[in-house]
């Protein structure tokens, strides 16, 4: 046996799945065998490796070993007398496998060797080559100097920045995303030390060779694809904690210094709260920008207004504005938040942030109007700085878009549905739209899903999930009415395009279309109760002599009927709506189940104009 493959996966699935095509045709000429450790994957990893690979040993762990632990086990099964070490989310070639072994084997001081890795992107990662760290070299990486000087060969030496990319050289530390390393060496270190959970393994285990003598050598000719960042959440708070625990583990094994050793740990340690810090921002983001346009806006709107429309600029100077402006902040933020403008990845994030301040400014008039007279200030400021709102908050969203990352996804469906959008989804994680996608199967379909709501509301919980895909099936519209009735939590839902093969739709997620019950969401329910008030207070008075709205006078008046609702029978799962004195238009012709398909219609992409337009087209006898 010349060559044993090693990959750990943990719930990178179709990335997995990806890798292990790409290996198993770049050895197919090699005596070679390869093994898989999982580490409790919940993504069906497992039940793909043993479907679609049965030539694989696979080891499966009952609970996350970390890195070094799992590698440690397959290393202790491998017969090959070379060792690739290898993420789930690389793509490789036969020339990158056949080039690392003839290099192992023409060189006896050789123990390790590594390739040219490159993103998805074919931009080149310079952790391909690295240099042993250093306090100074961990130091000018810390504090970012060596990106200013990308080439020097003391500033960027973490990096060995002033070795040509493309060249063969040897160098202090290998990567563990693509490593082949002769398996004597692995046997006489013991492996990976197991002190590592995640991180740091590689540059322990490279810095170990290196002390018995034997060369690393990087080989800039061969390459291989790294989707960095697929197989672990690389942007979570749990990333940095196992990052930065492992830089301590490092220094407190090779620094004996106690200057440097200590301060190596109080840099990390500030590195580390940095980072924290860094990415606690980023994801509450938006609402600070939002809650910092809302209270600029208000501010300079009524400093504008009180010194030239009341020619005293301490007009607004009491606390009746105070308060009045706290509301309207209030008021704005809670309408934004309600709309959906901080749920991840929306198709149409500028029109939310639109609709939500225009629904806001509504709201505040509407309440604004029921204050004492003394505690009105000037209906003007609520005007004008909802008016800018509308234009500044929807160009924030373009202007300060935060990066994204993979998300985490759940498909609600059969094997079969799984097995039909298998390519979709391999071709999704390959490029970094989802970093984890499992499948929840619904089960018996006799059981209603509010039975199943537990299992439900637990996985999405646990599993962090953010979207919720549906297969284009006859009962996708039952199933999504259902599942949003559910309330299983703040997750997206996106329905199968009809051809999954278009990767080039313009929504956000291609093959997928994001799906959407608008009368679920406060803001639409909001703008319906706005229009059946106010149409109420306009119509009512005079149109009480029409039959129809004579007959449910009373319940209009008292808010029992609305004007317009469901067409009767309508679905139970179909959101709560009181019966309307007027029903949308069939556009469905004769179809048997035409009332649902009427209502679901309704439901999903209700605007308060239609309602006015069916109010108005009944009110004159005018076609909608």
């Amino acid at each position: 046996m010349d060559l044993t493959v090693i990959i750990l996966n943990f719930n990178v699935r179709y990335l997995l799945e990806s890798c292990l095509e790409s290996v198993f045709t770049a050895i197919a000429s090699i005596p070679s065998e390869v093994i898989v450790v999982d580490n409790a994957s919940t993504d069906e990893s497992v039940a793909m490796v043993q479907t679609r690979f049965p030539q694989v040993i696979l080891l499966t762990n009952a609970e996350n070993l970390g890195f070094a632990k799992a590698n440690n086990q397959a290393i202790r099964r491998a017969r090959g007398r070379k060792i690739l070490i290898l993420n789930p989310d690389t793509l490789v070639n036969k020339q990158a496998i056949v080039s690392g072994s003839e290099y192992l084997d023409r060189y006896d001081r050789v123990a390790a060797v590594g390739v040219k890795m490159t993103d998805g992107n074919g931009n080149f990662l310079k952790e391909s080559k690295r240099g042993f760290p250093t306090m100074w070299s961990s130091w000018w990486k810390l504090t970012g100097i060596s990106r200013w000087f990308p080439t020097h060969n003391q500033l960027n030496h973490y990096y060995l920045g002033h070795l040509d990319k493309n060249g063969t050289h040897e160098v202090e530390v290998l990567t563990g995303a693509f490593l082949m390393v002769k398996k004597n060496i692995l046997d006489q270190l013991g492996g990976f030390d197991e002190g590592y959970f995640m991180y740091g393994e590689d540059i322990d285990l490279s810095h170990r060779i290196r002390q018995l003598g034997y060369q690393l050598v990087y080989l800039g000719s061969a390459s291989i694809t790294h989707l960095k960042g697929r197989s672990s959440n690389a942007h979570s708070i749990q990333h940095v904690r196992n990052f930065y625990q492992a830089m301590l583990v490092f220094v407190k094994k090779y620094y004996t210094h106690p200057g440097t050793k200590w301060l190596m740990t109080i840099s990390i340690w500030l590195a580390g709260i940095f980072s924290w810090v860094k990415r606690k921002i980023f994801f509450h983001f938006l609402p600070l920008t939002d809650l910092i346009l809302i209270t600029g806006t208000i501010y300079l709107i009524q400093l504008i207004w009180s010194r030239y429309w009341f020619g005293d600029p301490d007009y607004f100077y009491h606390p009746a504005f105070f308060w009045n402006a706290l509301g309207y902040l209030i008021i704005w933020s809670v309408s934004l938040f309600s709309a959906g403008a901080y749920r991840i990845q929306r198709s149409s994030p500028g029109f939310i942030g639109f609709q939500a301040i225009i629904s806001g400014t509504l709201v505040i008039l509407l309440l604004y109007s029921l204050l004492p007279e003394t505690w009105r200030t000037s209906r003007a400021i609520i005007l004008l700085s909802g008016f800018i709102l509308a234009a500044i908050i929807p160009l924030s969203r373009t202007l300060l878009k935060p990066q994204e990352f993979g998300y985490r996804a759940l498909l609600f469906g059969d094997e079969m549905a799984e097995k039909k959008l298998n390519g979709l989804f391999r071709r999704l994680s390959l490029k970094n739209f989802f970093a984890y996608i499992s499948r929840l199967d619904p089960g018996n379909q006799t059981i209603p899903l509010e039975n199943k709501r537990a299992k439900l509301f637990e996985t999405v919980t646990n599993q962090n999930i953010t979207h919720i895909l549906l297969a284009r099936t006859p009962e996708w519209k039952h199933t999504l009415l259902n599942l949003t009735r559910s309330r299983i939590g703040n997750v997206i839902y996106m329905l199968e395009d009809q051809d999954t093969n278009n990767f080039t739709n313009p929504g956000p997620i291609p093959g997928l279309t994001e799906v959407t019950i608008r009368l679920n969401i406060p803001v639409y329910k909001l703008s319906k109760l706005i229009v059946n008030v106010f149409c109420s207070l306009l119509i009512l008075p005079w149109a009480w002599v029409l039959p129809e709205i004579r007959h449910n006078f009373i319940q209009l008046v008292t808010g029992k009927k609305q004007w317009v609702s469901y067409q009767t029978p309508a679905d139970p799962a179909l959101p709560m709506q009181k019966d309307g004195l007027w029903q949308p238009a069939n556009h469905f012709g004769s179809q048997p189940d035409f009332s649902f398909e009427v209502n679901f219609e309704y439901a999903q992409h209700y605007n308060p104009m239609k309602d006015i337009r069916i109010i108005l087209s009944k009110l004159f006898k005018i076609s909608e």
